[in-house]
């Protein structure tokens, strides 16, 4: 059978065709650069690490393991680890260039001279001191013969770019003696520096063996920020703000040719280069690129971001950086065919207790690919003892319990057995009791499942704390009452016994289910949105107050009190009779149901209630949600919101009335929440009253807040105090608590300007021609449900309105370096600044800054807001101070809008004083979380701006829900069949109108196809 050569032609051309059109919608794109991810340092939670550097081989860092800050040594060819220095001062920024090291020392410190740079041979293990002069030496580098340093010996807030010549054993200041130079590199014989001598800061160049003079390789004449230099060879890389937005350029001293690394305008920051390859730091994560690879641009980081990459250093194909999560840890990525890492693990033999001597045979377990074997073992027995050998034999001689590690690498990993009694050996002696209790905490009736961690046990007691025994290993027991319980284990053997303890938490309150699988509707999934289908007749006593809204009856079986669907279309929801209605949706309101939790204290209030409503884009079927409540709060929990407190502006947590956790399953994406919440009135007046209850958030995400909080009123019958709290990143966890500030006069009193508009208006009912939308709602797009309420004649009380602002301390060196990561939330919640670690931040008199405040800002305080046809002002601006201070690299400042809306543009803006403008900063919108975040260089007046289509959202009044459900009116089908007709014709005419251009595309593509397929042309080629 032979096919027809002009089908054959029709079908090359359709294929054809179609291969274009993916390789236009698909381009093809250069693959990236492949390595190996690993950790350096050894994971241990009381150890912090700092400061990574390399060279070849070798791997530095400080750390904290013996108390004090030492360096540290790792030859990645042979697995040794060095402890370099051993005294009782701090060693920190360690640089490595050949057999030399060098670091910042405080083993002489006097006043006005803390810190200086010193040099070590590892040859000869000799230190000498270089930096011998009064005030502090910092930020050293090292290469080949030479050392640069920052040096504040000259005074005055001062500080200049030194050098060491190793052979001559010469000192040479290097910069002149006006202004901050900062942050030198070398290489060869060329130092580039910060130079911070006039604003913006510019790079500057020293040739120490030919030209030498200062000069500045690039000026783009824009007055860009210039900062952050590195070297290699002839070729320097900086960050550079000339295109409004910080990215990483290049130059080859010797030729002028300047290359932009980021086209991308993302924030990036700290490059580095060695060779043609360059790497820099952007949305926290670690990125490289290779100059000599065409759009090779990698992120080598595998983390979310949530933790900052610090000190990011690279040396031929190995980059390293310190990461700052718990614990923090050194990276090393190697550049290759990436690879799976060894998991160390060993097993034990004969067993893990017994007397002594006691031999003992060590066997590797470890894990391992085919491809990457292990090239080293390290083991530490425990007693000071050490082997290197695969599989070792050790004979323990001396009665004792000993922690037993396993560390395995190769050039390209490394890997470190826990410290855990899973590998303890107990040689003569009486076993280490410990116990392992899942869970800790729960609702009742509560399982516990509790086993003694202890291998050498030959027998056991368990006392469970509720007069309740055992003595088998392991055991189970049920805690059918709520309290705090402290179980004790006695377990023994021959040599003698040990006593461990644990608490077990088995809490009282609720524990409710909520799903949205919910019969009687379906929701369909096209083109790029959702279709609701909702049946009438399974579900009845709906109401329909415009053709926007679509609210359900009451679904307490499914754990709701009803939801709201929304369709801002033109079309809407449309009832096609038989009880069947259907629309687009444009989003989704749940009304929990009112959770009364059970078994709480008088003190905290019987009768406490708990009622949220969750606002979604999308509905999210097959979800489920679980809240539970419970009474106090849990260690853990009270350490974060200690945390988030402080991190607040707040002293001290006086108190946490009961903890909400809500656990969210298929909820994507998510979305703003409204919490009410009530709680015992003397409760409320037995700490600092109402003006400090707050609800403190603990989020999924490990991002914490203090919400804006309001209270509602008071309901005399069951002494109940009743607030309300907007939680702009959804539902997770949260503590009522009470707060209380530090004194400071700056000192937060309130956290939201939305909490000060007075108390909430009256519940007013609206007719259907006001769309259902009662006054005082959080969004125009919004039907609420009356929320269950005491009496009527319960009193409405007002906060305090005035914001006097909340401050921070800085920690900075002389230098203005920041030491340690500083951030402060405004009054309201809604705006923090992030200083990290490594920032220089000075004061408007260049002195290195100690304070920094926020308060916020009314419309009425804020400076003529511009007209402006494409953004307008969105109702948060903040005053941030000290006015005139400046930062470098920048700090992150994000804000959370009084409403979020997916889809719109967002702009951060500050206000120039001397121009009396606003300047646009660039600015980045995180849908997911309703944050919007830009870089702030300066402090001054900042504030929000959003797209102009819509008005700006104006601070809600909350509005305090009636005790009686208005009655739903339930929209009327059609009654006869020319009328269903007639009504099925208008929403189809709607539906076109809505999507006329999918439609239009649509039939293009097909009547296309159709005559390619027959051979012919459309008529209007």
């Amino acid at each position: 059978m032979f096919e027809d050569p002009r089908r054959k032609k029709k079908n090359s051309l359709f294929f054809v065709s179609f291969f274009l059109i993916v390789f236009i919608v698909y381009p093809v794109t250069s693959d990236s650069i492949s390595g190996t991810l690993t950790p350096v340092t050894i994971s241990n939670t009381s150890v912090r690490h700092w400061e990574p550097a390399i060279f070849g081989d070798y791997i530095v860092w400080s750390d904290d393991r013996t108390g004090d800050r030492n360096i540290y040594l790792y030859n990645i060819a042979t697995g040794s680890e060095y402890q370099i220095t051993d005294g009782p001062v701090g060693e920190l920024q360690p640089v490595i260039s050949g057999h030399y090291l060098s670091w910042v020392d405080d083993r002489f410190s006097s006043f006005g001279n803390e810190y200086d740079v010193v040099l070590y041979d590892l040859d000869t293990g000799i230190t000498i001191r270089i930096g011998n002069e009064t005030g502090d030496q910092t930020n050293p580098d090292i290469d080949g013969d030479l050392v640069v340093w920052q040096d504040a010996r000259n005074g005055d807030f001062t500080d200049n770019i030194y050098l060491y010549s190793i052979s001559g054993d010469t000192v040479l200041q290097v910069s002149d003696s006006d202004g901050s130079q900062i942050m030198p590199h070398v290489s060869d014989n060329v130092i580039v520096w910060e130079n911070g001598s006039y604003w913006p800061p510019m790079v500057s160049v020293y040739d120490y063996a030919g030209n030498q003079t200062i000069f500045q390789p690039v000026n783009f004449g824009m007055d860009e920020e210039q900062i952050e230099p590195a070297i290699d060879n002839n070729h320097i890389v900086w960050v550079d703000t000339h295109e409004g937005t910080y990215l990483v350029y290049m130059m080859d001293l010797a030729t002028g040719d300047i290359s932009d690394i980021t086209p991308n305008l993302d924030e990036n920051y700290f490059p580095d280069i060695d060779g043609s390859r360059i790497i820099w730091k952007k949305y926290e994560n670690v990125f490289l690129n290779d100059t000599a690879i065409s759009e090779s641009e990698t992120q080598v980081s595998n983390t979310d971001g949530s933790t900052t990459k610090e000190n990011l250093r690279i040396s031929g194909d190995r980059i390293v950086w310190r990461d700052s999560g718990s614990p923090d840890m050194i990276y090393l990525y190697t550049i290759g065919t990436e690879e799976v890492c060894p998991d160390a693990d060993f097993t034990i033999a004969p067993s893990q207790a017994g007397a002594v001597p006691f031999e003992v045979s060590f066997n590797d377990a470890s894990v391992v690919s085919p491809t990457n074997p292990i090239a080293h073992w390290n083991w530490s027995f425990g007693d000071g003892n050490y082997s290197s050998l695969q599989n070792p034999v050790w004979t323990y001689d001396k009665p004792g319990n000993y922690d037993v590690q396993l560390i395995v690498d190769n050039p390209l990993c490394r890997n470190a057995t826990e410290i855990d009694p899973a590998y303890r050996i107990t040689a003569g002696a009486a076993p280490i009791a410990g116990i392992s209790a899942i869970p800790l905490s729960g609702m009742v009736p509560l399982d516990v499942t509790f086993t003694d961690t202890s291998e050498a046990a030959t027998a056991w007691n368990w006392s469970f704390g509720d007069g309740t025994y055992a003595e088998t290993n392991p055991v189970s027991h049920t805690y059918s009452n709520g309290g705090v319980y402290t179980v004790r284990l006695i377990d023994e053997n021959e040599y003698g016994n040990s006593t461990a303890t644990t608490t077990i938490h088995a809490l009282t309150g609720a524990n409710q289910d909520f799903i949205t699988g919910i019969e009687g509707f379906i929701i369909v999934n096209r083109f790029g949105g959702q279709f609701l289908v909702y049946n009438g007749t399974t579900l009845p006593g709906y109401s329909m107050p415009s053709v926007s809204v679509l609210t359900t009856p009451e679904l307490t079986e499914y754990g709701w009190q009803n939801i709201t669907f929304r369709s801002n279309d033109n079309s809407g929801f449309r009832n096609f009779g038989n009880e069947t209605i259907m629309g687009n949706l444009s989003g989704v309101v749940f009304y929990s149901d009112v959770i009364h939790p059970a078994g709480f204290s008088p003190a905290t209030g019987a009768d406490s209630s708990i009622f949220y409503m969750l606002e979604l884009p999308l509905y999210p079927a097959g979800g489920t949600m679980n809240t539970q409540v419970w009474e106090g709060v849990l260690d853990p929990d009270l350490t974060t919101f200690r945390y988030i407190g402080h991190s607040s502006g707040f002293s001290h947590v006086l108190g946490v009335a009961y903890t909400i956790r809500n656990t969210l399953t298929s909820f994507t994406p998510g979305g703003p929440a409204r919490l009410y919440v009530s709680v015992n009135s003397s409760w409320v007046a037995s700490h600092e009253g109402r003006e400090h209850t707050y609800l403190v958030r603990i989020g999924d995400d490990n991002i914490g807040q203090v919400l804006p909080t309001q209270f509602l009123y008071r309901d005399p019958d069951t002494n109940l105090d009743y607030f309300v709290a907007d939680s702009p990143r959804g539902l997770s966890k949260f503590g009522l608590s009470q707060l209380a500030g530090s004194g400071n006069p700056l000192q937060l009193i309130t956290l939201s300007v939305t909490s000060h508009v007075g108390p909430p208006e009256p519940y007013i009912p609206v007719s259907e021609s006001d769309a259902g939308m009662p006054a005082g709602s959080v969004s125009p797009s919004i039907t609420y449900t009356p929320v269950p309420t005491p009496s009527p004649t319960a009193t409405q009380e007002t906060k305090v309105t005035a914001d006097p602002g909340v401050s921070a301390k800085v920690y900075t060196n002389a230098q203005g370096v920041v030491s340690q990561e500083t951030r402060l939330t405004s009054s309201d919640g809604r705006a923090t600044i992030t200083i990290g670690e490594g920032i220089t931040a000075r004061n408007a008199a260049g002195e290195p800054l100690e304070r920094i405040t926020m308060q916020v800002l009314s419309t009425a305080d804020l400076p003529p807001v511009p007209s402006d046809p494409v953004f307008v002002f969105d109702g948060i601006a903040y005053e941030i101070g000290p006015d005139g201070a400046t930062f470098s690299p920048p700090v992150s400042l994000s804000l959370s809008p009084v409403q979020p809306r997916w889809g719109r543009d967002y702009w951060i803006k500050t206000f120039d004083r001397k121009s009396g403008t606003w300047q646009d900063l660039p600015t980045t919108f995180d849908g997911s979380t309703g944050t919007v975040m830009a870089p702030a260089s300066h402090f001054s007046i900042h504030a929000l701006f959003t797209s102009a289509s819509t008005p700006p959202p104006t601070i809600p009044e909350t509005t305090v829900p009636p005790t009686v459900m208005p009655q739903q009116v339930k929209a009327q089908p059609p009654t006869t069949a020319v009328s269903i007709f007639m009504s099925m014709m208008e929403w189809i005419a709607g539906f076109v109108t809505q999507n006329l251009v999918i439609i239009t595309a649509v039939a293009a593509l097909a009547v296309a196809g159709f005559f390619m397929m027959r051979g012919g042309k459309p008529k209007w080629e």
